[in-house]
This record gives structure tokens, sequence and C-alpha cells, in this order.
């Protein structure tokens, strides 16, 4: 089977995890973002809800403030202490008012105030042991706000203050009280105005019920706002009533757009800066109080995330199993691939190779033989199917290897290579190796599988090779003995033969020849220049120009010319040359060949000019072509 490719493998496999992935997390999305969603309209609804009871807890509380304010101001007792200055009305209302406060529990304060703004009648609440307060203490307030906006009310109205903290002697109480001043004015039965009931609401429980119906969380918190933006109820306790310190700290501030949409409204939600607002604005006079609640998206979504962590972690798993399983997947694909492939393989090889595949039982019986058989037998091979190997292969009786066969196939042994011999459908011999090897199923012998190699025209050819193996033996010894013959021949009559490659400018030459020009052939480099360096410096010239008449002729040429022998002390040498060039298709010159000779006129010459001691007449010395060779 062919190797799996781990590259391949991981290709397959990631072709089917990624859209496996893909459709996890498309559900595991789908899932998240709807459970999401309908928590967030959860958040939503539960919000607005909050919010919604909230401002009516609000409502409701202001309304019952008012109610007390309008009874309290209709009192007898109160009429007759103010309009009278009878001391008993007064120590009566007082003891009423004392009840009141004690049983309220709102009431950080009662005033009534004559018509001058001098209080007649106070009652501190005190933390729940309420006291009158005696006349020597009673202070003047007609400079108040509270005083001057209620003491301009008509029968039946009432003014209500700004919540802020309140204060005693030009400072701010400690520990604050968030006070709501609520006021009306006295009227007498006959009509007349006579003084103010000044109501102080002490705002711990209402802004303490507010935090309860609107709680907060990791994710959100409540808020109650002024009119102006000013926080009561905020983010932290530093921005909490920092108006009344000079700071500016208020939602405006902070959310600039979500405030102008808040006062353009009555209720609703609001989404920005990744904060969600549920509000609704409430009327206390002339002014407002917006109760709202503030929530970080953000927060809710990871609380969200955190809720599902457990699905989350099913998800990573699920990818995981996903992963697993596509790499599982494709190294089946792949091993499927390669069984295919291999099968194929087999197959072709079955069809086209030159062996012919075998396969017997364990009783030697064949159970396969390829149809390769018939296409070089003949035999149909399914004739032997369920007949014994040794009906079908076996080595001659004569052959070597049939002990050596036998003794394989008895002990189970792999058979390597035996020859043996088939007779075709024609009756004609055949020759084949055989090659086998047994094979086992869980230790227990269950056959043999082998080929049998046609190597008849092999056996024949080899025997062919070794017959023209032995000719060219022998006519490399004939080629060698004309060689020494060659060499002896020119030995003995001082001729020696050249070849020039122009091509790659290489000369080689004979042994005569190197002997003729005194080289050293085991020193001497084989190149035109290294050549024309042992003519003789006069003949050079000549030289050349000999040879380049030859290559313009282009016939073969003779000339004599001198040679320096420079092994021999410069002994100088006249020789003969003959020489032709051969040109290719193209008619380019690409080979000069010829053969050098000691020159027997040039000898006579030579002593001649020796005894003469002068040089040799150029037209005499140089006159090649007149002399016979």
């Amino acid at each position: 089977m062919p190797k799996v490719s781990t590259k391949e493998q991981l290709k397959i496999a990631l072709k089917l995890f990624f859209p496996a992935v893909v459709v996890i997390l498309l559900l595991a999305l789908g899932v998240f973002f709807s459970q999401a969603q309908v928590s967030i309209v959860e958040l939503n609804t539960s919000t607005k809800s909050n919010v919604r009871l909230a401002a009516e807890f609000f409502r409701e509380e202001l309304g019952d403030v008012i109610s007390d304010l309008r009874i309290l101001s209709k009192d007898q007792d109160l009429q007759d202490a103010l309009e009278m200055k009878v001391p008993e009305a007064r120590i009566s209302l007082s003891n009423k008012l004392l009840v009141f406060a004690r049983e309220k529990k709102v009431f950080d304060q009662v005033r009534i105030l004559d018509i001058d703004g001098r209080e007649v009648v106070r009652v501190n609440y005190n933390d729940g042991a309420p006291i009158s307060v005696s006349e020597a203490q009673l202070q003047d307030k007609s400079g108040r706000y509270y005083f001057k906006e209620a003491v301009a009310k008509g029968q039946g109205q009432h003014f209500i203050s700004q919540f802020d903290l309140n204060m005693e002697k030009g400072a701010i109480e400690r520990p604050y009280k968030p006070t709501l001043r609520v006021s009306a004015p006295v009227f007498s039965p006959s009509g007349s105005k006579v003084g103010v009931l000044v109501m102080n609401y002490h705002g711990h429980y209402l802004l303490k019920t507010i935090r309860e119906m609107i709680p907060a969380t990791s994710s959100g918190f409540p808020l109650l706002l002024d009119q102006n933006g000013h926080y009561l109820i905020g983010p932290t306790e530093e921005a909490e009533w920092s108006f009344m310190f000079g700071n500016e700290a208020a939602f405006p501030t902070d959310f600039s757009k979500v405030f102008k949409y808040v006062v353009s409204n009555s209720n609703g939600q609001i989404e920005s800066d990744q904060y969600l607002f549920t509000f609704r604005n409430v009327a206390v006079g002339d002014n407002h109080i917006t109760i709202a609640s503030q929530i970080n998206l953000a927060s809710v979504y990871r609380a969200i995330i955190k809720r599902h962590l457990e699905s989350i972690v099913i998800i990573v798993l699920l990818i995981l199993v996903s992963a697993f399983a596509s790499w599982g997947v494709a190294s089946s694909r792949l091993a499927w691939k390669g069984w295919n492939i291999t099968k194929n393989k087999l197959a072709d090889f079955r069809e086209t190779a030159s062996d012919w595949l075998w396969e017997t039982d364990s009783q030697l019986r064949f159970t396969d033989i390829s149809f390769r058989m018939k296409e070089i037998t003949g035999i149909n091979p399914n004739d032997y199917i369920g007949k014994q190997i040794h009906e079908l292969i076996s080595p001659a009786p004569d052959q070597s290897d049939l002990d050596t066969f036998l003794e394989n196939i008895e002990n189970r042994q792999p058979i390597k290579k035996v020859l043996c011999k088939i007779e075709n459908f024609l009756g004609q011999a055949l020759q084949f190796n055989v090659t086998a090897k047994p094979y086992f199923t869980e230790g227990v012998f269950s056959g043999y599988r082998g080929t049998s190699q046609d190597v008849t025209n092999y056996r024949r050819l080899s025997r062919e090779l070794q017959g023209r193996v032995v000719a060219a033996e022998f006519a490399e010894r004939v080629a060698d003995n004309y060689a020494q013959k060659l060499a002896e021949a020119q030995r003995i009559s001082h001729t020696g033969n050249w070849s020039h490659d122009l091509t790659s400018d290489k000369l080689h030459w004979s042994e005569e020849a190197f002997r003729i020009f005194g080289v050293d052939p085991e020193k001497f480099d084989f190149e035109y220049e290294l050549y024309l360096d042992l003519v003789h410096p006069d003949d050079r010239d000549y030289v050349v120009e000999q040879r380049e008449n030859s290559m313009k002729n282009g016939v073969l040429h003779i000339f004599e010319y001198r040679i320096v022998r420079k092994l021999f002390d410069d002994d100088i040498r006249w020789i003969q040359e003959r020489c032709e060039y051969h040109r290719n298709n193209s008619g380019e010159i690409i080979r000069s060949e010829g053969t050098v000779q000691t020159s027997l006129n040039a000898r006579r010459l030579s002593r001649r000019w020796v005894k003469q001691k002068r040089p040799l007449n150029p037209l005499i010395a140089r006159k090649a072509t007149s002399w016979p060779t």
C-alpha cells in the first residue's frame, strides 16, 4: 500500500473539519444569541417593571406626604394657634405633631410658621424620639425659600422643594439627611392666610426603597436624578449629592445625548456607549425626578457567557471530537484510496509484467494464476487452477536446482530463481526463473505466492553475447598486434602521425612523432601553440603560411621546415610534413591530420650549411614541394 502522506491526510481532514466546525459554531452561536436575546428581553422587561414600580412607589409616597400636609393644614388647633394665638391650642397642636411624627416616621421636622415666618411650633423627629422645641429655640424662617414659596400660594395649593441635604445653621447636617420639603399656607375659617405649615420629608426611606426595587448588580445599578441631572442615587457615593458641594459630577456631563432624550420623554429605554438606560420621570411640584436603571451590556454578555460556560466546554469538546473524527475519516479515505491504488497497480502489473503471478493453497494447489501466463505461453491458466504446483512448475530432472527446489517446498522455505522449463502450446520449450515466498495466516502455512519470469530470450541473448564477447576479444588482440606493428613500422621509417581537433584545439601525436620532435609524451600538453614553440623561430611564419594554404586549397600539402629539439640541447632537425584538412557537412574545417618524417634532403642541406657555416638560401631551403618524397 502506498505510504500515507501526512500533508495529504491533513488536507483532507481540514476539508472535513472546517465545515463541521462551522456547523457546530453556527448552531452554538444561534443557541447562544437566541438565549442571550431571551436574557436581554427578560432583563429589559424586569428592568422596565422595576423602574415602573419604583416610580409608582415614589408617586404614592409623595401623594401620602401631600395628603398629610393638607390634613394637617386644616387642623382646628393649628388654625387657633395661628389666628387666635391661644396657648392651649399651641400645646394641643404640639402634642398632636409629636404623635404624628412618631407614627409617620418619615418627617424629620414639622414646623408651624406664622404669617411673618416665625416658628410657632417645631417638632423634631429626633431619630424616633420626637421632641417639641421650646419657645426659646424657635427660629425666624421668613428668609427661607420654602416659606416664601408657600406663603405666596393660594388656598388648596402647596409647594414641593427639590431633593437636597438638610442644613442646620448654614452647614450640611451630618450624617446626610436627604430632604424633600413640602409646605402649604394655612387659612382661617374666614379664609384669611394666617401662617405656613412646613414638613421636612426624610428621603432615606424613599431612597432605600428605590435601591431595593432597582437592585444594584454586577451589570447595573439604579439612578435617581433631579431635573438638572444631578445624582441623588448615582454610580458612586462620590457622585451622589456632589452638587451640594459645588462639584460638577452630573449625568448630563457623562451622557449628554441620553439626558436630552430623557428630558424629552416621560419614560423609555435608550442604548448608548454599551449601556442600556431605562427611565421614568415623576413630577414633583413644578419640577420632576428621574428614576432610572443603568446596565452595562458588556457585563450582561459576560454574565451570559459565564452562565453558558458548560455549553462552551461542550462546544470545545465537540470541536475536538470533530477534529479527531476528521483525522480518522481522512485516514480511512487515504487508506481506501491507497488500497484502490495498490489494487490497480497490482492489476496493471499482472497485465503488463513480463512475469506471470501465481498463488497456491496449503496443499500446493493453484488458486490463482495471472492471465499474463496465456500471453507468454499460450496456455490457459484456468486449466491449472486446482492442480499441484509440480504439474506446471518444476525444474527438469537434469537440472541441478531440482533437489533444492523440492527441499524448499517440503520445508516451506522461499524459492529463489529456480530455472524451470515449460512447453508452450506449440510444443516449444520455454525457460522460466521461478521465485516464490511462503505465506502464513496466524502462524499457519497457507501456501506460496510467486512469479515466473520468462528468461528464454534472455538466455538465448546471453549465449549470443558471450560469442560476441569472444569475437571482440579476438579483434582487440588483432588490433593491439596491428598497433604494435604500426608503431614499429613508424619507428623504423622515422615517420610519425598526428591529428589536430580544431574545435577543442587539441593535438594527438604518435610515439614516433614524440621521438622526432624530441619531447616527453608524459609532460607535453597537446596544444597547437606549444607545437609552434617547437618549430624553429625562422620557420614559424612559413609553417603557419603553409597550413593556411592547405586550409584554403583543401588538398594534401607537403612542406619541410626545421624544429628545435629542446630536450637534446636545442638540436635542430629538418622534417617533412604532409597535412590535409577535413570539413563537416557545412563546409567548416573541424580537423586536420598528417604525418611527419625526418627529411633526407634537408639532412644533406643541413650538413652543407654546417660546413659552410652560413645560412641556406631560403628559396632553396623551403622549396619543399620540388623534392621527391
